[in-house]
């Protein structure tokens, strides 16, 4: 299983985006389930509700939520909890709330590799794999 993050989703969808190709490279060689959580979507949208891309978005969101292959999270009060313990633990680092609710997700299932381009993934010891060509 692999982890996605918001920004492997924003640079699918945004064509303009400087990730957008590398992003779909990685659609193609990813053949294992995909894992991600209602705080990474909540991201997703708040970056990607511009009018001209809204009606992508949510077509988008819809072929995701229903994807045999991809996981998501749902959010929960201890999974909130969970996270505002780690961000306030981890006072030294930029990390958001969403990324530290990731980081959780991801040691909880034993997973190492997200799709994701935020060097935060590696300072939390994973393999942001949006970071490198497939």
């Amino acid at each position: 299983m692999i982890f996605a993050d918001t920004g492997y989703f924003i640079a699918l969808l945004k064509e303009r985006d400087e990730l957008h190709e590398r992003a779909l490279r990685w659609s193609d060689v990813i053949r294992e389930p995909v894992l991600t959580s209602d705080y990474v979507l909540v991201e997703v949208v708040n970056n990607a509700s511009v009018p001209i891309i809204r009606r992508r978005l949510h077509v988008f969101l819809e072929r995701l939520r229903g994807a045999s292959q991809i996981e998501v999270v749902s959010a929960s009060p201890a999974l909130m909890e969970a996270g505002i313990a780690f961000h306030k633990a981890r006072s030294d680092k930029e990390w958001s709330l969403t990324d530290c609710i990731s980081f959780i997700i991801m040691q909880e299932r034993g997973i190492m590799r997200a799709l994701a381009h935020d060097h935060h993934f590696e300072q939390a010891g994973f393999e942001a794999l949006l970071r490198r060509e497939p």
